[in-house]
Protein backbone atom coordinates (compact mmCIF):
# COMPACT_ATOMS: atom_id res chain seq x y z
CA UNK A 1 0.00 0.00 0.00
CA UNK A 2 1.43 3.63 -1.15
CA UNK A 3 -0.78 6.98 -1.58
CA UNK A 4 -0.54 9.01 -4.24
CA UNK A 5 -4.40 9.95 -4.01
CA UNK A 6 -6.33 10.40 -0.99
CA UNK A 7 -5.76 7.11 0.89
CA UNK A 8 -8.54 7.46 3.52
CA UNK A 9 -11.28 8.02 1.11
CA UNK A 10 -9.52 5.01 -1.00
CA UNK A 11 -9.64 2.46 1.71
CA UNK A 12 -13.02 4.16 3.48
CA UNK A 13 -14.74 0.37 3.10
CA UNK A 14 -11.77 -1.68 4.38
CA UNK A 15 -11.29 -3.22 7.27
CA UNK A 16 -9.51 -1.15 10.41
CA UNK A 17 -8.95 -1.57 14.17
CA UNK A 18 -10.17 0.58 16.70
CA UNK A 19 -6.56 1.59 18.61
CA UNK A 20 -4.51 4.22 17.26
CA UNK A 21 -0.87 3.95 18.97
CA UNK A 22 1.46 6.88 18.88
CA UNK A 23 4.95 5.11 17.03
CA UNK A 24 8.60 6.60 17.69
CA UNK A 25 10.78 6.93 14.76
CA UNK A 26 13.97 4.94 16.30
CA UNK A 27 15.85 4.01 13.20
CA UNK A 28 16.30 4.63 9.71
CA UNK A 29 17.96 3.86 6.18
CA UNK A 30 17.81 4.12 3.13
CA UNK A 31 16.98 0.56 0.87
CA UNK A 32 17.36 2.11 -2.27
CA UNK A 33 18.30 5.44 -3.91
CA UNK A 34 14.31 6.27 -4.10
CA UNK A 35 12.95 3.88 -0.83
CA UNK A 36 13.18 5.15 3.09
CA UNK A 37 12.84 2.74 5.42
CA UNK A 38 11.55 3.22 9.08
CA UNK A 39 11.78 1.66 12.36
CA UNK A 40 8.89 2.28 14.52
CA UNK A 41 8.94 1.61 18.43
CA UNK A 42 4.81 1.29 19.03
CA UNK A 43 3.32 2.83 22.74
CA UNK A 44 0.31 1.00 23.13
CA UNK A 45 0.49 -2.63 23.84
CA UNK A 46 -2.97 -3.22 22.25
CA UNK A 47 -1.88 -2.35 18.56
CA UNK A 48 -1.20 -5.69 16.83
CA UNK A 49 -1.27 -6.46 12.69
CA UNK A 50 -1.75 -9.50 10.56
CA UNK A 51 0.81 -9.85 7.82
CA UNK A 52 0.16 -8.19 4.93
CA UNK A 53 -1.85 -5.27 6.38
CA UNK A 54 -1.26 -1.64 6.63
CA UNK A 55 -1.24 1.12 8.67
CA UNK A 56 -2.85 4.61 8.74
CA UNK A 57 0.09 7.16 9.71
CA UNK A 58 -0.51 10.65 10.83
CA UNK A 59 2.35 12.21 10.65
CA UNK A 60 2.83 15.69 12.45
CA UNK A 61 2.13 19.23 11.21
CA UNK A 62 0.85 17.40 7.54
CA UNK A 63 -2.90 16.81 7.33
CA UNK A 64 -3.01 14.39 4.62
CA UNK A 65 -2.76 10.93 5.82
CA UNK A 66 -0.88 8.55 4.91
CA UNK A 67 -1.27 4.98 4.35
CA UNK A 68 1.81 2.70 4.64
CA UNK A 69 2.01 -1.42 4.25
CA UNK A 70 4.48 -2.76 7.03
CA UNK A 71 7.03 -4.56 5.53
CA UNK A 72 8.38 -6.80 8.75
CA UNK A 73 6.23 -9.80 11.10
CA UNK A 74 3.76 -9.32 13.59
CA UNK A 75 6.07 -11.58 15.25
CA UNK A 76 8.34 -8.37 15.90
CA UNK A 77 5.92 -6.34 17.19
CA UNK A 78 5.02 -9.47 19.88
CA UNK A 79 9.25 -9.63 20.58
CA UNK A 80 10.17 -6.20 20.14
CA UNK A 81 7.00 -3.84 20.35
CA UNK A 82 8.57 -2.45 16.80
CA UNK A 83 7.20 -2.43 12.89
CA UNK A 84 9.18 -1.51 9.82
CA UNK A 85 7.94 0.64 6.78
CA UNK A 86 9.33 0.86 3.85
CA UNK A 87 8.43 4.31 1.68
CA UNK A 88 9.18 5.16 -1.53
CA UNK A 89 9.37 8.58 -2.62
CA UNK A 90 7.32 10.45 -4.37
CA UNK A 91 5.69 14.29 -4.14
CA UNK A 92 2.68 12.76 -2.31
CA UNK A 93 3.03 14.72 0.88
CA UNK A 94 2.84 11.77 3.51
CA UNK A 95 6.54 10.35 1.29
CA UNK A 96 7.16 13.07 0.77
CA UNK A 97 7.52 14.19 4.57
CA UNK A 98 9.01 11.10 4.95
CA UNK A 99 11.60 11.53 2.97
CA UNK A 100 12.37 14.38 3.63
CA UNK A 101 11.65 15.87 7.05
CA UNK A 102 11.25 12.72 9.06
CA UNK A 103 14.36 11.67 11.67
CA UNK A 104 15.40 9.51 14.26
CA UNK A 105 12.95 10.52 17.56
CA UNK A 106 9.90 11.54 15.54
CA UNK A 107 6.53 10.57 16.80
CA UNK A 108 4.13 10.13 14.72
CA UNK A 109 0.49 8.14 15.37
CA UNK A 110 -0.65 4.59 13.51
CA UNK A 111 -3.21 2.85 13.10
CA UNK A 112 -3.89 -0.68 11.37
CA UNK A 113 -5.68 -1.42 8.39
CA UNK A 114 -6.38 -3.83 5.49
CA UNK A 115 -8.33 -6.98 4.25
CA UNK A 116 -5.23 -8.42 2.81
CA UNK A 117 -3.71 -10.70 5.01
CA UNK A 118 -2.36 -14.18 5.96
CA UNK A 119 -3.16 -15.40 9.38
CA UNK A 120 -3.20 -19.56 9.62
CA UNK A 121 -4.80 -21.05 12.16
CA UNK A 122 -1.92 -23.25 13.82
CA UNK A 123 -4.18 -26.01 14.55
CA UNK A 124 -4.93 -26.66 10.40
CA UNK A 125 -3.22 -27.34 7.81
CA UNK A 126 -1.48 -24.44 6.17
CA UNK A 127 -2.22 -24.35 2.05
CA UNK A 128 1.07 -24.02 -0.46
CA UNK A 129 1.95 -19.91 -1.03
CA UNK A 130 2.72 -18.11 -4.00
CA UNK A 131 4.01 -14.73 -3.20
CA UNK A 132 4.09 -12.11 -6.02
CA UNK A 133 5.23 -8.62 -5.89
CA UNK A 134 6.16 -5.87 -8.35
CA UNK A 135 8.49 -3.06 -6.87
CA UNK A 136 7.49 -1.27 -3.51
CA UNK A 137 4.70 -3.77 -3.40
CA UNK A 138 7.37 -5.85 -1.96
CA UNK A 139 6.48 -4.09 1.40
CA UNK A 140 3.19 -6.63 2.58
CA UNK A 141 4.37 -9.78 0.78
CA UNK A 142 7.65 -9.35 2.67
CA UNK A 143 5.53 -8.90 5.84
CA UNK A 144 3.70 -12.37 4.70
CA UNK A 145 7.28 -14.15 3.85
CA UNK A 146 8.89 -12.80 7.25
CA UNK A 147 5.53 -13.98 9.15
CA UNK A 148 6.17 -17.33 7.58
CA UNK A 149 9.73 -18.04 8.41
CA UNK A 150 8.87 -16.95 12.00
CA UNK A 151 6.57 -19.47 12.05
CA UNK A 152 9.12 -22.35 10.20
CA UNK A 153 11.48 -21.03 13.19
CA UNK A 154 8.94 -21.98 15.65
CA UNK A 155 8.20 -25.65 14.43
CA UNK A 156 4.96 -24.91 12.80
CA UNK A 157 3.68 -28.55 12.52
CA UNK A 158 0.99 -27.86 9.76
CA UNK A 159 3.50 -25.32 7.53
CA UNK A 160 3.02 -25.14 3.71
CA UNK A 161 5.04 -27.78 1.68
CA UNK A 162 6.36 -24.67 -0.34
CA UNK A 163 6.19 -21.10 -0.25
CA UNK A 164 7.69 -19.46 -3.48
CA UNK A 165 8.55 -15.62 -4.14
CA UNK A 166 8.55 -14.18 -7.18
CA UNK A 167 9.54 -10.90 -7.10
CA UNK A 168 9.97 -7.85 -10.02
CA UNK A 169 11.00 -4.46 -9.98
CA UNK A 170 12.12 -2.18 -12.66
CA UNK A 171 16.45 -1.75 -11.53
CA UNK A 172 18.85 -3.94 -9.41
CA UNK A 173 18.64 -0.96 -6.91
CA UNK A 174 14.90 -1.54 -6.70
CA UNK A 175 14.98 -4.97 -5.67
CA UNK A 176 14.68 -4.27 -1.55
CA UNK A 177 15.13 -6.74 0.34
CA UNK A 178 17.01 -9.20 -1.70
CA UNK A 179 19.59 -10.43 0.49
CA UNK A 180 17.73 -10.89 3.25
CA UNK A 181 14.90 -13.08 1.27
CA UNK A 182 17.46 -15.06 0.04
CA UNK A 183 19.76 -15.63 3.34
CA UNK A 184 15.79 -17.29 4.50
CA UNK A 185 15.80 -19.18 1.24
CA UNK A 186 19.04 -21.11 1.80
CA UNK A 187 18.22 -21.86 5.40
CA UNK A 188 14.77 -23.34 4.47
CA UNK A 189 15.73 -24.47 0.93
CA UNK A 190 13.10 -27.46 1.57
CA UNK A 191 10.68 -24.82 1.75
CA UNK A 192 11.28 -21.69 0.23
CA UNK A 193 11.90 -20.33 -3.00
CA UNK A 194 12.57 -17.30 -4.77
CA UNK A 195 13.22 -16.15 -8.16
CA UNK A 196 13.73 -12.05 -9.23
CA UNK A 197 12.91 -10.40 -12.03
CA UNK A 198 14.33 -6.53 -13.23
CA UNK A 199 12.82 -5.35 -16.45
CA UNK A 200 15.11 -2.28 -17.28
CA UNK A 201 18.43 -3.19 -16.65
CA UNK A 202 18.65 -6.40 -18.27
CA UNK A 203 22.17 -6.27 -19.50
CA UNK A 204 23.09 -6.52 -15.56
CA UNK A 205 21.39 -9.33 -14.43
CA UNK A 206 23.13 -12.42 -13.06
CA UNK A 207 22.91 -15.88 -12.53
CA UNK A 208 20.07 -15.33 -9.84
CA UNK A 209 18.25 -12.23 -11.21
CA UNK A 210 16.02 -12.58 -14.66
CA UNK A 211 15.79 -9.87 -17.30
CA UNK A 212 12.26 -9.28 -17.50
CA UNK A 213 8.66 -9.57 -16.62
CA UNK A 214 7.07 -12.45 -15.03
CA UNK A 215 5.19 -14.18 -17.36
CA UNK A 216 3.03 -16.90 -17.37
CA UNK A 217 5.48 -19.61 -17.69
CA UNK A 218 6.81 -18.94 -14.55
CA UNK A 219 3.56 -18.61 -12.75
CA UNK A 220 2.77 -22.10 -14.41
CA UNK A 221 6.13 -23.74 -12.88
CA UNK A 222 5.14 -22.73 -10.11
CA UNK A 223 1.60 -24.27 -9.72
CA UNK A 224 3.07 -27.70 -11.00
CA UNK A 225 5.36 -27.36 -8.72
CA UNK A 226 3.37 -27.08 -5.77
CA UNK A 227 0.60 -29.44 -6.86
CA UNK A 228 -1.69 -28.27 -4.01
CA UNK A 229 -5.51 -28.24 -4.05
CA UNK A 230 -5.08 -25.67 -1.68
CA UNK A 231 -2.47 -23.20 -3.28
CA UNK A 232 -2.97 -19.84 -1.63
CA UNK A 233 -1.72 -16.68 -4.14
CA UNK A 234 -0.97 -13.19 -2.67
CA UNK A 235 0.22 -10.15 -5.26
CA UNK A 236 1.02 -6.92 -4.12
CA UNK A 237 1.97 -4.29 -6.79
CA UNK A 238 0.31 -1.85 -9.29
CA UNK A 239 -2.88 -2.35 -10.46
CA UNK A 240 -2.42 -3.27 -14.18
CA UNK A 241 0.32 -5.89 -12.91
CA UNK A 242 -2.12 -7.33 -10.95
CA UNK A 243 -4.70 -7.53 -13.58
CA UNK A 244 -2.51 -8.99 -15.91
CA UNK A 245 -0.95 -12.28 -13.29
CA UNK A 246 -4.44 -12.61 -12.14
CA UNK A 247 -6.11 -13.55 -15.84
CA UNK A 248 -2.43 -15.42 -16.33
CA UNK A 249 -3.31 -17.32 -12.75
CA UNK A 250 -6.63 -18.38 -13.76
CA UNK A 251 -5.39 -19.59 -17.13
CA UNK A 252 -2.58 -21.98 -15.41
CA UNK A 253 -5.76 -23.59 -13.45
CA UNK A 254 -5.29 -21.15 -10.25
CA UNK A 255 -9.34 -20.66 -8.98
CA UNK A 256 -10.11 -16.85 -8.90
CA UNK A 257 -11.04 -17.15 -5.24
CA UNK A 258 -7.46 -18.41 -4.20
CA UNK A 259 -5.90 -15.00 -5.64
CA UNK A 260 -5.87 -12.02 -3.15
CA UNK A 261 -4.48 -8.52 -3.74
CA UNK A 262 -3.37 -5.57 -2.60
CA UNK A 263 -2.70 -2.70 -5.27
CA UNK A 264 -0.79 0.16 -4.49
CA UNK A 265 -1.17 3.54 -6.20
Amino acid sequence: MSGKSDHLQRTAEKSRENVVSVAEVIAMRNESTTVKSLRLKVQDKNLTFKAGQWVDTFLPGLEKVGGFSMCSSPGMLKRERTLDLAVKYSEHPPAKWIHEKCTVGTELQIRVGGDMYFDPDPDKPCPDLLLIAGGIGINPIHSIFCHVTDLLDSHWTHSPKHVSLLYSASSMDELIFHEDILRHCKQKPHILSYQSFVTKESSLVNDEICGRRICREDLLKEVERMKSHDLMVFICGPPPMIHSLEEMLVSVGVQKEKVRYEKWW
